[in-house]
């Protein structure tokens, strides 16, 4: 059987775990979830890009994580896509991680 001092303790651990959590954007990053507009504005980064002419790049977020789907030019035309995507992160005061699904086309 577990004694009370020990069942107080681990009540206690459990609480600071949940509360360590919830930031508010899936437990990715720090600072707020991504917004619409967030995601809608590094999709217009993206589009915009003359490094990326010729990629075809889906934004999208799913549980706080930002998500790249579709195809690249290059391994550099993926770089280059997460680099916009931390611009605008930066600029907006947020940090998500990122899903990149982009497959580089003839690989």
């Amino acid at each position: 059987m577990i004694s009370r001092k020990w069942f107080g303790l681990i009540a206690v651990l459990g609480v600071f775990a949940l509360a360590g959590c919830s930031s508010g954007n899936g437990g990715q990053g720090n600072g707020p979830a991504p917004t619409t507009d967030t995601v809608k504005m590094i999709q217009e980064k993206i589009n915009a890009d003359p490094k990326l002419q010729g990629a075809k790049i889906k934004v999208s977020v799913t549980n706080g994580m930002l998500n790249f789907d579709g195809t690249v030019k290059s391994v550099d035309q993926k770089q280059q896509a997460e680099n916009d995507a931390m611009n605008i992160q930066s600029q907006q005061k947020m940090a998500m991680g990122v899903n990149d699904n982009l497959l580089v086309e003839g690989k």
